[in-house]
């Protein structure tokens, strides 16, 4: 048996150490925890597998050795055994022949001593064999010792070695980590310091500006309150003033049709034909008080004719009139527009109700547009009042009376909403030139609000307003404006920092930072961010940079040169810094440099010059260098003529933002000129074109009104912008009526929400997602309308076909429940996979989801039955109205269980967890410390 088995033991004892087995074929790295703690299992395993192959063998060879002796024994037992029972018999027939012949014990037969002997030898040859045996088995016993004990040893030296070795790496990653960990600690020492150091100046700085804000605002207190007297004043007396200015009128026509007759008669009798006197009527004489002049309180008269009149197209005002008070009073509204101060905004205040009494249409609508917004802190918001100042003068066909009509009986603001009326007023206006009502009537036929979608429409209206922004960006620089979506938190926390990130550049401007000199006199130099549009001080910027050598400072002042803004124009100054600019290797300089060759600007004109300058920024991916490039390549100039080169330039430069590059590349699609004409592609273009106008600037006014806390005047400001087709706009305006919906001056609850339904709408038309995920809200919930499931999962699978998650979570849980779709556990399971693999932040939800969705399935498999949710009231996405609910509102008594199972669940998940990293800290503790 042990001949057998001892092998057997033997080979499975080597077996194990087959080196695909061993932990010798796996090889770690020392920062690699979880491949050394899969080593170390491994050479455990190993070890306790060679020691009972060992022990199995050693126990197989004893078992054979104490089986062997057992058998001797029981030999020597059976012999023995056998000498007894013979010399038993022996004594047996000694005592009966004692018995039968009594002899003498002298007397007794003498022994043969050769048969003695015989016994003797065999004695002693039998000893000898046994004691042979014990040795050779003893010497074997002793060689297998000694053969398992040298074994033993070398193993042992190998396991040694290796924990030698193993320890010796570890001990070099953990010194390796100590010292990356004491350079993280000095570099986060060092930054604690710096922005400790930052934190104290910004402190002194906000205390000193603190104090002098409280000065600041006494002085201004009191100013105010002086002004408000002041204001009081000039209202009183304007009943009197509109009184002495209708009697001075009325006494020049009078006086005027009795020049002009006297004028008649005398011509009659001369029998000479008079032409109709069209010059200012001369009545008053020189150097007499006139009685409709204006008081020095309502401002200071202009001092030429192109100050009084305001700037407004002649043909506007052609069917309406207006007197020289008139226009005078508005022109000094004009300059007081957009000052911000308590003086001037009283100033303006006081102008524009001048203005507005002596009936100027212009000053009636911004007056009417103030008592919408609200924005003027002179004026309260009444929106009836306003209603009632533009309705008749839009009756009377003054345009832009006519499209602020169309946007009061779109929104329904002091009057019921029709879009009908809208859509009129809006069309007339449009016909009279009105910007915003063009703007309006483009989108409506872009999208088909309303009105039969038509592209070619749409097309002609955006493109009249597409003109006129190509126009202002074709003059100069345009004030940049950043448009913000209100229902992004994640932004809106990033720009309540940028307060705090500006500041930082302007004290290290200051300081003398270039990077911070040029980022402030790009602020200053296309008006961004809160900081009005000022040339003056971003040339002063701009040079600080320049004399460090910033090459774009340089291009910057290239620029101001070139055009005359914030400095005097100078051709050859211009050419230098361009020239310093092209020799730091930047593009925009490189670009104005073409600019000046081309138009012959300090430089002798040359085409071909240009082209290689403006290949060579556009190179570089410079937007301006692509849009001259694509000039160039349409007209011919300075290289042949190639339409699918200037398309392709025009196409970067326009997906860099550039709004001549969007405009030029409408054109091209409008009139097919290169390429086969799209409408439609057009049609977007001149819309990106016509959002870059001036008047975007209202999104600044919005959000600091919203930022302010001035929800209303936020609200309307984007409400009006949303009318005429700002995506974003819409989007604010519906979020803004959807949060204050039942705490607003403007509507009612049931209109704020019905508002901002059909705002939801808008957007969700011009494609934003998100807006969709709230039209389905509203149809499920019934928000201002009825609540109709399946129009909710309609557009909830229209949002999830453009990849959101909540409407994805949405349409399995409605599945999940038989709401508004049938009951389908698979589907359900399907869209709560597909919405935690599109977002991270559905990976909770949907795995609570998916938990309870699987019960259900094996409780149904079980046979069971699929337990009754049909309790649940609200999808579990709604966070935030769930939880002004009670569970028995939401959850069923099962649902309830089930939540308290998976709470504990997760309890002992996680404290089995931290047992785990306990556990797992200990031996790596145990190996940082040196070896004693």
């Amino acid at each position: 048996l042990a001949m057998i088995l001892g092998p057997f033991s033997f080979l499975k004892a080597k077996s194990v150490r087959n080196p695909r087995t061993t932990t010798a074929a796996i090889v770690c790295s020392a920062e690699n925890e979880l491949c050394l703690e899969t080593l170390e299992r491994r050479r455990v395993r190993t070890m306790r597998r060679r020691s009972v192959a060992t022990l199995a063998f050693l126990g197989v060879v004893c078992l054979g050795a104490v089986c062997r002796a057992a058998a001797e024994a029981e030999g020597n037992a059976a012999g023995h055994a056998a000498g007894d029972a013979q010399n038993s018999e022996s004594q047996d027939h000694a005592t009966t022949a004692e018995t039968t012949s009594p002899v003498d014990v002298d007397e007794a037969p003498p022994v043969d001593p050769q048969h003695h002997e015989a016994a003797e030898d065999v004695d002693h040859g039998g000893a000898l064999a046994e004691e042979e045996r014990a040795r050779t088995e003893a010497a074997r016993q002793e060689a297998t010792r000694q053969e398992e004990a040298a074994r033993l040893e070398e193993t042992a030296r190998q396991e040694e070695a290796a924990r030698q070795e193993e320890a010796a790496r570890q001990a070099e990653a953990v010194r390796e980590e100590s010292i990356r960990k004491a350079e993280e600690d000095e570099a986060v020492h060092q930054a604690e310091e710096e922005v400790a150091r930052q934190q104290q100046n910004a402190l002194e700085a906000e205390q000193a500006a603190a104090a002098a804000a409280r000065d600041a605002a006494q002085a201004k207190a009191d100013e105010n309150s002086a002004l408000e007297e002041k204001r009081a004043r000039i209202l009183a007396g304007l009943a009197d003033v509109e009184a002495k200015t209708r009697a001075a009128a009325e006494a020049r026509e009078l006086q005027a049709a009795h020049q002009q007759a006297q004028e008649e008669a005398a011509a009659e009798a001369r029998h000479q034909p008079v032409e109709p006197d069209t010059t200012p009527e001369q009545g008053t004489q020189e150097g007499a008080a006139d009685p409709t002049e204006v008081p020095d309180d309502h401002g200071v008269e202009p001092e030429s004719e192109e100050e009084v009149l305001p700037n407004e197209d002649d043909e506007l005002l052609e069917n309406f009139p207006v007197t020289a008070e008139a226009a005078a009073a508005f022109a000094n509204t004009v300059k007081y527009m957009g000052l911000s101060d308590a003086e001037s905004q009283t100033q303006y205040c006081s102008h524009l109700v001048i203005a507005v009494t002596l009936e100027h249409p212009s000053a009636t609508i911004s007056y009417a547009m103030a008592l919408l917004f609200g924005n003027v802190s002179c004026i309260a918001r009444d929106v009836e009042k306003a209603a009632s100042l533009v309705l008749p003068l839009a009756d009377a066909g003054f345009p832009p009376a006519q499209a602020v009509a169309g946007f009061i009986y779109s929104a329904g603001l002091g009057v019921n909403s029709s879009q009908a009326k809208s859509i009129l007023y809006m069309t007339f206006a449009a016909l009279g030139g009105d910007t915003f009502a063009q703007m309006n009537l483009g989108y409506r036929y872009h999208v088909g609000l309303q009105v039969e979608k038509s592209c070619e429409t749409a097309l002609a209206y955006y493109r009249k307003v597409a003109d006129r922004v190509f126009i202002e960006a074709s003059q100069g620089a345009s004030e940049m404006v950043e448009r913000i979506r209100l229902a992004d938190e994640k932004k809106r926390k990033r720009i309540r920092s940028q307060a705090h990130i500006l500041q930082y550049y302007q004290l290290n401007a200051q300081q003398g930072s270039t990077e911070s000199q040029v980022v402030m006199g790009q602020l200053y130099y296309q008006g961004a961010h809160g900081y009005e549009q000022d040339f003056d001080r971003a040339a002063g910027y701009f040079q600080d940079a320049a004399g460090q050598g910033d090459p774009t400072a340089m291009t910057f002042l290239g620029e101001m040169y070139a055009n005359g803004r914030g400095v005097d124009q100078n051709n050859a100054t211009a050419k230098r810094y361009y020239e310093k600019g092209m020799e730091k290797k930047n593009a925009q300089a490189i670009a104005g440099l073409g600019m000046l060759y081309k138009v012959g600007q300090g430089v002798t004109k040359s085409e071909k010059r240009a082209f290689e300058l403006f290949k060579q920024a556009a190179d570089m991916e410079d937007s301006e260098g692509h849009l001259r490039l694509a000039h160039q390549y349409y007209d011919g100039l300075g290289t042949q003529r190639d339409y699918r080169k200037a398309i392709r330039y025009y196409s970067l430069a326009a997906q860099q933002g550039h709004v001549l590059a969007m405009y030029s590349l409408g054109m091209i699609h409008a009139t097919g000129t290169g390429t086969s004409r799209n409408c439609e592609l057009a049609a977007g273009l001149f819309k990106n074109v016509a959002e870059r106008g001036s008047w975007a600037k209202l999104f600044s006014m919005a959000y600091s009104a919203y930022e302010e806390g001035s929800i209303e005047a936020a609200a309307m400001g984007y409400l009006f912008l949303g009318e005429i087709g700002y995506e974003m706009a819409q989007n604010n305006g519906a979020y803004i009526l959807d949060e204050v919906a039942s705490d607003n001056d403007l509507f009612d609850s049931n209109g704020s929400l019905a508002r901002a339904l059909y705002n939801w709408k808008r957007s969700a038309t011009q494609g934003y997602t998100s807006a969709r995920l709230k039209v389905g809200d509203y149809h499920y919930y019934g928000y201002a309308t009825d609540a109709d499931y399946s129009v909710a999962a309609n557009e909830y699978r229209l949002a999830a076909d453009a990849s959101n998650p909540q409407a994805m979570f949405n349409l399995g849980w409605m599945h999940e429940h038989g709401v508004g779709l049938p009951v389908d556990l698979f589907l359900a399971k399907r869209f709560y996979d597909s919405a935690a693999e599109t977002s991270a932040d559905a990976k909770l939800p949907s795995a609570i989801a998916l938990w309870v969705l699987q019960t259900k399935m094996w409780l149904h498999s079980m046979g069971a039955g699929a337990p009754d949710f049909s309790g649940a009231s609200k999808v579990m996405s709604d966070i935030v109205r769930l939880q002004d609910m009670s569970a028995n509102q939401i959850f069923t008594e099962y649902e309830n269980t089930m939540l308290a199972v998976l709470f504990l669940f997760l309890c002992l998940l996680l404290l089995a967890r931290q047992l785990q990293n306990q556990q797992a800290a200990r031996p790596a503790a145990a190996v940082a410390e040196p070896p004693q």
